[in-house]
């Protein structure tokens, strides 16, 4: 014992207690930043290969949060049965090992069947940066582990370093969008990423070798140490699941919600992430950033308030949707993060609790980006877990009193007297006061529960409950034809005055008139909307006809279905072609039921289902008049389909006189302006934008305007998209094109906002 005081004694005066601490943190920090940097340029770099199907993100998140799982597994294995002083050894020599596979990027040849799987992905993704990730993922725990055997004032409990590690997690999380996407390309991304993992991978070794050099223990004393760490119940482990759970989940959950509900734009799903681990650092922590009892008070009222405002059409204060959105989100994720830390065991169990919090945290991942799009019909997960993280509070997690349980039968049965009430009213009533008649009955007395019961949980849950079976029960719009979910979002349709409208989200697909001046039904459905006959895409349309050597064989390609209602704009003999990513909007269009263009103007050629830059490709060369691409309508814009590479590839199926329209309408993103830059690019190519935007005079959904950007190699073709009304000149200065190795998402939507400003 004495030469280990000794040994100890002699390093001090360089291992300080100050300078250990900053070599800990600085270390932990480090590794989180890596780790959260390396996903989202994989995932990018995958999007071009794999046609930039949303299945890339979510594959990819599943892929990244299980190897996370695996890295978590591989450290308490590691913490747990390998000599104390031979750890540090193994795991450098995993990193170093690691290094073989830098810098990443996808494997030699990778090329996706025609049908690309979700297996195929996860093992693309594990053959081009599994080890890496894989790698990294254990760090943190280790790095606690090995922290609280330097013999520090803090070692006997090292949790509070999860809060570096968060810290490092959001700047990389925040880095990315703002300071890394902008200004460099995915290759330089991932050698700036392989010289990164070396200086990581030095800190690791220095963290190890204070640890060996402070370490307190012989090797003998540590497994000695192992063989008796306290006992843990699977109760307990049971406990970290659900906790980790549910908060993972309403991640998932709350992103989905606002970017399908609120609002469609890109790096909205930052801000839950972001928030999200901001709730880790403000819970991880001796004295709670904010005190568990307001913490308890706040929740329910909070959930109640927040499944009322989603009863309401977002257009409605969205702010206050927004507000009620992260403040409930705020107030339950750090509730149970908080109880979470409140039950986290000793340091001897340390690498077994991150195992299980990860675990957790994966099972809540997968339940609501996988599974729930298969089981509901709207985001109906979102309200679901909102209640279910009110069992986050310890007084849920007790066992109730014989009071509280006499209690909870009596609301119970009021809960349920209301339910039923409410079922026999709104079935008796016109459509138009369902509405209103659950609105008020299970608002107002489920928000008067919940405040009335706020400071116990165990109750308060039940009118919240009740909120949520009401969602479930009931449609949210009164003239709501059909409400279904895809791998892609909600698609409802429902009847507005005398059209019937589709939305994906919050962005219209599409409306159809259902009945002429006469109250009779049209026999031959005019297009509306963006696709009536003086929109720009319909003008190019007929541009491509007169510009056509051939009009009586022009052969048309569109991408991007919608209701169908471009198909109406067709001649006969021509052959016309949609391709389109998600077969529920197919399943619609096609249905008379809900639309009828499809079935009144037939397309010749069919609908080719999947993603536009894989099915485009398959088409022979030089072999369309006209190729629209209107799959900018949303305002998540699909960057792979508007590079430099996929617009030469548009470029090669068109006939020599033959015109490339991009739809590129947004109410958030400047597109026409990087669209035109990236066309203008290419060699003997003649660009032309039209923006018919401020034109609409009446109705939106009968004549909406649009942007439009016009490319062609026909200089017959260019001269007369001047004859269009709307069109400009594009502006290219101070545009980079945008290729399948370098896009700007921010760039976008700032210069969007400066032309607003501008008008």
């Amino acid at each position: 014992m004495s030469s280990t005081v000794s040994t100890r004694n002699l390093a001090r005066p360089i291992l300080t207690d100050r300078r250990v601490l900053w070599l800990y943190a600085v270390t932990i920090f480090t590794s989180a930043f890596m780790l959260f940097a390396v996903q989202p340029i994989f995932a990018k770099m995958m999007l071009p290969t794999l046609g930039g199907a949303p299945a890339v993100w979510a594959v990819s998140m599943c892929f990244f949060q299980a190897a996370l799982l695996a890295g978590y597994c591989y450290a308490h294995l590691l913490n747990r049965f390998a000599p104390a002083r031979t750890v540090p050894l193994i795991h450098l020599a995993v990193l170093a090992t690691a290094m073989l596979a830098l810098p990443f990027g996808l494997p030699t040849g990778t090329q996706p069947p025609d049908n690309p799987s979700y297996l195929w992905m996860m093992g693309t993704l594990a053959a081009g940066v599994g080890l890496p990730f894989f790698a990294v993922s254990a760090n943190a725990p280790l790095l606690q582990a090995w922290f609280s055997k330097t013999g520090h004032p803090h070692a006997a409990d090292p949790y509070f370093l999860y809060g570096a590690s968060n810290v490092g997690s959001l700047l990389a999380l925040l880095a990315y969008p703002f300071a890394v996407e902008p200004w460099i390309g995915l290759h330089a991304q991932a050698s700036a990423w392989t010289f990164g993992y070396v200086v990581l991978v030095a800190l690791i070794a220095l963290s190890a070798v204070a640890m060996l050099a402070l370490a307190a223990a012989t090797p003998d004393d540590a497994d000695a140490n192992s063989a008796v760490a306290e006992p843990v119940t699977w109760r307990q482990r049971a406990a970290w699941i659900g906790l980790s759970f549910v908060p993972s989940g309403l991640l998932v959950a709350v992103t989905t919600h606002i970017s399908t509900d609120i609002a469609s734009m890109p790096l909205l799903w930052v801000i839950p992430l972001a928030v999200y681990l901001i709730t880790f650092m403000m819970a991880f922590r001796e004295t709670p950033l904010i005190p568990d009892r307001w913490l308890s008070i706040a929740a329910a009222p909070l959930v109640a308030a927040t499944i009322v405002a989603s009863l309401l059409p977002s257009s409605k204060l969205p702010a206050v949707h927004f507000g009620l959105v992260f403040a409930s989100f705020i107030v339950l994720v750090v509730m149970n993060h908080r109880e979470l830390y409140r039950r986290r065991p000793g340091v001897s169990r340390l690498t077994e609790f991150y195992l299980w919090m990860s675990f957790g945290g994966v099972l809540g991942g997968i339940a609501c980006s996988l599974l729930a799009p298969q089981i509901f019909n709207s985001v109906l997960e979102y309200p679901i877990l909102l209640v279910a993280a009110l069992a986050g509070q310890a007084a849920f997690l007790t066992p109730p009193s014989a009071e509280q349980r006499a209690a909870r039968g009596g609301l119970l049965a009021v809960t349920f007297t209301l339910l039923a009430v409410s079922i026999v009213g709104s079935a008796l009533m016109p459509g138009a006061i369902k509405s209103t008649t659950l609105l008020v009955i299970f608002t107002l007395g489920g928000i008067f529960g919940a405040i009335v019961l706020c400071a116990s949980p165990k109750l308060v849950i039940i009118p919240c409950a009740a909120m949520v079976v009401a969602l479930a029960v009931f449609p949210k719009h009164a003239g709501s034809v059909t409400q279904q979910r895809s791998f892609f979002g909600v698609v409802s349709v429902h009847d507005h005055d005398d059209k019937r409208v589709m939305t994906l989200g919050t962005t219209i697909h599409g409306a159809q008139k259902i009945v002429n001046a006469n109250g009779k039904s049209l026999t031959r459905p005019l297009p509306i909307t963006y696709y009536h006959p003086e929109n720009p895409m319909s003008k190019g349309l007929d541009l491509a006809r007169a510009v056509s050597p051939d009009p009586s064989a022009m052969r048309v390609g569109i991408v991007g279905l919608g209701v169908g209602a471009m198909a109406c704009n067709g001649r006969d003999g021509e052959r016309w072609r949609f391709y389109e990513i998600d077969k529920l909007i197919v399943d619609i269009a096609s249905n008379p039921r809900y639309f009828s263009f499809l079935s009144k103007c037939p397309v010749s050629e069919g609908i080719k289902l999947g993603d536009a830059r894989l099915t485009v490709q398959q088409e022979p060369a030089a072999s369309f008049d006209y190729l629209l691409i209107d799959a900018f309508s949303s305002d998540v814009v699909p960057a792979h389909l508007m590079t430099l590479e996929a617009i030469a590839m548009y470029l090669e199926r068109l006939k020599p006189t033959g015109i490339l329209a991009l739809h590129v309408s947004s109410r958030i993103l400047d597109l026409d302006d990087v669209a035109a830059a990236t066309a203008g690019a290419l060699p003997n190519v003649h660009v032309g934008v039209v923006n018919t935007k401020n034109d609409s005079k009446i109705d939106y959904l009968e004549k909406s305007g649009s942007k439009v950007v016009f490319v062609t190699r026909n200089p017959e073709a260019a001269r007369r998209f001047q004859d269009i009304n709307g069109t400009f000149k594009p502006r290219y200065e101070g545009i980079t094109p945008w290729t399948d190795d370098y896009s700007d998402i921010l760039g976008s939507i700032i210069r969007f906002h400066q032309k607003s400003a501008g008008h």
